[in-house]
């Protein structure tokens, strides 16, 4: 640049320069429309309407004459404004001058692709031909629309076409729901001709009469009265001995309430992302894959929930968990899941940095005391031979998950995704801004208080 214009344009207070660029400062933009086409033009992707919101007034806020703005009335800004669009029905909204964006619904956008293939495509196929047209489309939106949206059939494993075209839809599997007191006289069957029985052997006979999954049948058995499960030395895998088979009964549970679940499952997933709204149709499918509910009663018990805001935005119904972090340091009561002095001193160095500079940097700590937690316990369960450990479960993370869950050992297979996902994004993604540490601050109460949870079990386990 011309020196004299430099030295010209640092003399004026209301222009701020960015590397190669000149500004306006933000506190000098005239209206929330000029302030949200900020925000958009610097992340240069698209945003819904609510978060363009909070960072407007996030970045206003040390303002003087400092007014927060209302989401309806920015979006009727947005809405006059030529400068913007919508994002089909989103909520989410982009620059014109971004050529490369198309406004279409995702729905419109996968039936667009099928039109040009003329054939049933595979999901990746469509995930790689709508993501051309919405760049903005999440995988999981694209799940719920191929599955539960009239306009596609699923015609074969994974693959999907238009229902217009009258493919014959593959026949949906059906779960297999076997009584307590079936699945006990099964077992009792088996036992009374050969007691003991390898674990394996009890599994596999109980497989050719009950059409349960290997998996379920072992977490079944570890929920019963009666059985003893030993190893024998030199020996690979459990033996199963009942001295009378008559006492075999299922072990006495508190029952949780449905209400209870479906309202602890509905704030494990909109816990994790605070101030983003989720469809209702897909926070329903979400739940469901968990606890199994209707969706009047999960549309019920929702409405119950004073804690998570509810509206309309055109004829979608949206679902928010609405933070904003308002403490300097979040605080975790280390000490409702565990007494042990060794195990509270492992914690203290992370908790001690949750704060909004360093909150990147306590959970990527966090995620790390989490996978040598869990890798730790399936390292000594594997010489121990108390359940089944191979090699494949201990060489990354996600395996790891799958074998605790397999072996019944915990139940939240979806709490510990969560987990391994924010340690992956904090160990393999980029430094976070300013703004990304701020978002991320105000979800850490939840997901620091997740990886405690689960430390303190498996350090526990472990003793």
């Amino acid at each position: 640049m011309n020196e004299s214009i430099s030295i010209a344009l640092s003399s004026i207070e209301d222009i701020e320069r960015n590397e190669d660029s000149v500004l306006v400062k933000f506190s000098r933009l005239r209206n929330a429309a000029d302030k949200a086409y900020r925000v958009l033009d610097s992340q240069n992707k698209p945003i819904h309407f609510s978060k363009i919101t909070q960072e407007v007034n996030i970045l206003s806020k040390s303002f003087n004459d400092f007014t927060p703005i209302a989401e309806m009335n920015l979006k009727n800004q947005l809405v006059a404004d030529e400068r913007f669009f919508p994002i089909g029905r989103s909520g989410e909204w982009a620059l014109k001058k971004w050529d490369n964006l198309n406004n279409l619904t995702i729905i419109q956008a996968i039936e667009k692709i099928l039109h040009l293939s003329g054939k049933p495509l595979k999901f990746s196929e469509i995930e790689a031909g709508v993501k051309k047209i919405r760049p903005d489309a999440a995988v999981n939106s694209l799940k719920v629309y191929l599955s539960d949206t009239k306009n596609f059939t699923r015609v074969g494993k994974n693959e999907f076409a238009l229902s217009s075209w009258r493919i014959q839809p593959v026949k949906k599997q059906t779960n297999i729901i076997v009584s307590e007191s079936d699945f006990i006289a099964e077992v009792k069957s088996v036992l009374s001709k050969e007691n003991p029985i390898g674990l394996p052997k009890l599994i596999t006979l109980l497989n050719q009469n009950i059409a349960l999954a290997s998996s379920s049948v072992r977490q079944k058995l570890l929920g019963l009265n009666g059985l003893e499960f030993s190893v024998k030395q030199g020996k690979k895998g459990k033996t199963v001995t009942c001295s009378d088979v008559n006492s075999i009964t299922y072990k006495n549970k508190k029952r949780a309430l449905l209400r209870d679940l479906v309202q602890a499952e509905i704030r494990a997933v909109l816990f994790e992302q605070p101030n983003i709204p989720i469809i209702k149709g897909d926070l329903y499918c979400k739940v469901a894959k968990t606890v199994d509910c209707k969706r009047p009663t999960f549309y019920r018990y929702l409405d119950d929930m004073k804690d998570i805001y509810q509206y309309n935005e055109n004829s979608k119904f949206y679902a928010v968990y609405q933070h904003e972090e308002t403490v300097e340091v979040i605080g975790i009561d280390v000490n409702k899941y565990t007494t042990n002095h060794a195990i509270i001193e492992l914690l203290k160095r992370p908790l001690a940095m949750l704060t909004v500079e360093n909150v990147d940097i306590a959970l990527y700590e966090l995620g790390l005391l989490f996978e040598t937690s869990l890798k730790s316990y399936l390292t000594k369960q594997r010489v121990l031979g108390q359940i089944s450990v191979n090699s494949k479960d201990l060489s990354k993370l996600i395996c790891m998950i799958n074998c605790v869950v397999r072996e019944g050992i915990v139940t939240k297979g979806h709490h510990l995704n969560t987990l391994r996902e924010e340690r992956n994004d904090r160990a393999h993604g980029g430094v976070p801004s300013s703004e990304e540490r701020h978002l991320l601050f105000n979800k850490a109460h939840y997901i620091a208080d997740l990886f405690v949870k689960y430390i303190c079990y498996f350090k526990h386990l472990d003793l």
